[in-house]
Parts: C-alpha cells; sequence; structure tokens
C-alpha cells in the first residue's frame, strides 16, 4: 500500500535535508542547555541528536546517489549506497550508545546537581524538533530512510524522557534520574541499531529478501502454463526496496517465438505476487543438460513435487 501522508508529495531528498537543518539546530540548542543545566540527560541527548546529523548528511547523500544512473564499473548504478549509509549509521549509534552509559556510570558513583526547570526547557525544544523531523520520514520503506528514521524516533523519546526526568529533578530533587535515564535510552537506541546492522547485513550478503520465501516463487513460476520445471533459482536484494531474480527454466521444446508470452507472463507474476522487478531468466528445453552444466538445483522439495 502506498504511503498516503501529506508529506508523500515532498522528495524524499527533500525531506531528509528538512530534517538535517532541523536536527542541526537541535544539537546546538542542546549542548548549549546541557552545559547551562549540567545535565547529562541533555548532553547525551546532544551526543545522539549529532549522530543524527550525521545520518541524515549520509542518507541525503545516498538517496542523491540513488538517482545516479549506472556505470560500466557499477552496473546497478549506486542502489547500495543506502545500505553501506544505513550500517555506517546503526554502528555509530551503538558508539555514542557506549560513551553514553560510561558518562552515566559516572555520574550515578558521583551525583551532582541538575538544573530541573531548564532541562525541562530544552527538552521540550528538542522533542517537538525531533518529532517533526521524524514525521517527515516515517513510512518510508528504504533501509537508509528507515534508519534515518529510526534516529530520528530515538532522539524524540529520549528528549522525552530528559522532560520528564527533569519534572522529578525539579520536584523531587532526584539527581540521579538524569543518569539512570541517560542508560535507559543508550540501551533503547543500541536494540534499535542492531536491527538494523543486521538487515543491512543481510543486503550485504545478498540474502533473500525479508518476506521473501524461495519455494514460494519457485510454486509460482512452475505455476505458469508452459514452463515445466525451474532450477538454479537465486533471489537477493540490490537495496533494500529492489529485489533481483535469476532463474533457468524449462520448457517443452518449442520455437523461440513461442517462448516470449511465457516469459512475459513468468515476469508479471512476479512482480504482481513478490514485488521482483528485476528478473533475468535463462531459457531451456526440458530434459536436455543445463545450459552452463553445473546448475545448483535447489530448492528440489519443489521441483520433484512439481514432477
Amino acid at each position: 500500500m502506498a504511503h498516503d501522508h501529506s508529506h508523500s508529495r515532498v522528495g524524499l531528498g527533500r525531506r531528509l535535508l528538512i530534517g538535517l537543518v532541523i536536527n542541526a539546530g537541535m544539537l546546538v540548542l542542546q549542548i548549549v542547555g546541557g552545559i547551562s543545566a549540567n545535565s547529562l540527560g541533555l548532553l547525551s541527548d546532544a551526543a545522539h541528536n549529532g549522530s543524527d546529523v550525521a545520518a541524515l548528511g549520509m542518507a541525503y547523500a545516498a538517496d542523491r546517489a540513488r538517482e545516479r544512473p549506472g556505470t560500466e564499473r557499477l552496473t546497478y548504478a549506486y542502489g547500495r549506497w543506502e545500505v553501506l549509509v544505513a550500517l555506517v549509521n546503526a554502528v555509530a549509534l551503538i558508539a555514542v550508545s557506549a560513551v553514553i552509559v560510561y558518562a552515566a556510570v559516572g555520574r550515578l558513583i558521583h551525583p551532582s546537581s541538575v538544573n530541573g526547570p531548564l532541562v525541562m526547557a530544552f527538552a521540550l525544544a528538542s522533542l517537538v524538533g525531533n518529532a517533526l523531523a521524524a514525521w517527515l520520514l516515517e513510512g518510508e520503506k528504504s533501509v537508509n530512510a528507515r534508519s534515518a528514521f529510526l534516529h530520528l524516533v530515538g532522539d524524540a523519546a529520549a528528549s522525552g524522557a530528559v522532560l520528564v526526568g527533569g519534572l522529578f529533578i525539579w520536584l523531587a530533587h532526584l539527581n540521579r534520574v538524569d543518569p539512570v535515564l541517560s542508560i535507559a535510552i543508550a540501551v533503547w537506541i543500541s536494540y534499535g541499531a542492531i536491527k538494523v546492522i543486521v538487515e543491512a547485513g543481510r543486503i550485504l550478503l545478498e540474502g533473500v529478501p525479508v518476506g521473501l520465501d524461495v519455494e514460494d516463487v519457485e510454486r509460482a513460476v512452475l505455476g505458469v502454463d508452459g514452463v515445466v520445471g525451474v532450477h538454479d533459482l537465486h533471489v537477493w536484494s540490490v537495496s533494500s526496496t529492489d529485489a533481483v531474480l535469476s532463474a533457468h527454466v524449462q520448457f517443452a521444446d518449442t520455437q523461440l517465438s513461442g517462448t516470449t508470452p511465457i516469459v512475459d507472463r513468468i515476469k508479471e507474476v512476479l512482480a504482481t505476487a513478490f514485488g521482483i522487478h528485476h528478473a533475468t531468466l535463462e531459457l531451456e528445453c526440458a530434459g536436455q543438460e543445463c545450459a552452463d552444466g553445473c546448475c545448483i538445483y535447489a530448492p528440489a522439495t519443489v521441483s520433484e513435487q512439481s514432477t
């Protein structure tokens, strides 16, 4: 289903740029607020926001790179650049989280006075800014945009936690709330970052796209009239939104002109049922040796069931 929010009419690149500007302003605001209020929570949020600025900057660059055409050396163009950016962003998030935890433990051992009302004021401003930037990217499917979205949602949640913490500090003088919230924020950020790393790693290892079953794909191809066998079937992702397929398809002995409508039907099925819009099919006559002589007949169970 298409993303139908009102901001969907604005290009992803433009929304990333707007989010970048918003977060750069929030970064400066939080640093000033953290120093003024002596709040590790605000400074931790600023560190996270700094990673947001870097993430959005790289995400914007990756989005622009995707628009560039392929070359003789990069025939798939720059689609996978977004995956590399998402991976770098996620690793950076874990590193930032480790620094936050280290500083927070020090504050737990040696508590210091924090200006609660000032913390609340700066945290509220940051919450509004990050929530707006996150809203601009809500619903995007690419791992690059979702990685940036995760950064922004995490920062908005962190700002909300700091806001609540500032209230406790102001009313109950619980200064240790500040580092405790910082640790909780760091753990939450790391969890989301690990999920992005796993997904990016799956794409870089050319694994089957999440939610797609190769056996289902083979069954669908075998269900097309005229197809008598499928083997050497591979499905992988060039980017988080672009799935690619290659396969050897066996036909009953027929003229080449007779195979064209069948190939068209196979590609239509792949596009409609599985979102695979780039399929390379090698045609073979049933009962003859595989064209390259070293095909991998997998998954065999489906082919066996079809015979």
